[in-house]
């Protein structure tokens, strides 16, 4: 699957300066603050909304963090309805706080998206003192345990707690909503995302967008991840080599 993958490769003078300065900034309303990372990924995704080749329906945000990327959906299509979902809810009050008055297309949900149908997942997250931002460190989204080797246990760590939210399904989500653009970014449980998506994706034929974690080490949850795409679903793939962006952080 990984052959037959085709790759485009930012080129290194493809800077963040270059795209989110230059290639967003006219697309985007007062009020949304920028994304520092991904800006090649998300110039190419302003393409396919400025040039009508993104199929019709909503967008859904998936790990949408503090909602940047978000926001930029929510002005790259005002006429669309724009889903950010996030385990955290402190995030999602950020979101409802920040963007939701201006962005009125922009609607935020506090829950994870898996496989199956969950009530009340417990899970640990540990909040950004600097911006009051919590990130998910360790929960059953229904495709195994999702953990940062390089976070120090929770328990040792006065920043953290303990979260509980609901696991939906993309199929509940969009059962009578189109769907026509999903960026899925769920630290390691995209396969499970997906496989709780696969009557809305036969339906619509949405694009969509997973992080393939084809940095760590193991190949082998990649492999599968992009041969589920490719054999179960039908797709086409298309892998985005990312460049660092304004922070180091390469994917």
């Amino acid at each position: 699957t990984l052959h037959r993958t085709r790759q485009v490769r930012a080129n290194a003078s493809f800077t963040s300066p270059n795209v989110v300065g230059g290639g967003l900034s006219h697309t985007i309303r007062p009020g949304c603050d920028l994304p520092t990372e991904e800006p090649f990924f998300n110039a190419l995704v302003r393409s396919l909304f400025a040039e009508g080749l993104m199929p019709a329906g909503s967008v859904l945000d998936v790990g949408a963090r503090r909602g940047e990327t978000a926001c930029l959906y929510a002005t790259f299509a005002p006429e669309r309805q724009v889903h950010a979902i996030d385990p955290s809810a402190r995030n999602v009050k950020q979101i409802e706080r920040v963007y939701r008055r201006m962005f009125p297309n922009l609607k935020a949900r506090v829950g994870g998206l898996g496989s199956h149908y969950v009530p009340q997942l417990s899970a640990k997250v540990r909040w950004n003192q600097i911006t009051g931002l919590s990130s998910l460190i360790d929960g059953d989204m229904g495709a195994g345990k999702e953990r940062e080797a390089s976070r120090p246990e929770a328990s040792q760590d006065p920043t953290t707690g303990d979260a509980t939210f609901p696991i939906f399904t993309v199929d509940d989500l969009f059962s009578s909503e189109r769907l026509g653009f999903a960026h899925i970014d769920v630290e390691g449980s995209e396969l499970s995302v997906l496989r709780g998506a696969r009557t809305v994706i036969a339906r619509d034929q949405p694009i969509f967008t997973i992080e393939t974690h084809a940095h760590v080490h193991d190949p082998q949850p990649t492999i599968e991840l992009l041969d589920f795409v490719a054999s179960q679903l039908g797709y086409q793939l298309l892998m985005v080599q990312e460049v660092c962006g304004i922070i180091s952080v390469c994917r």
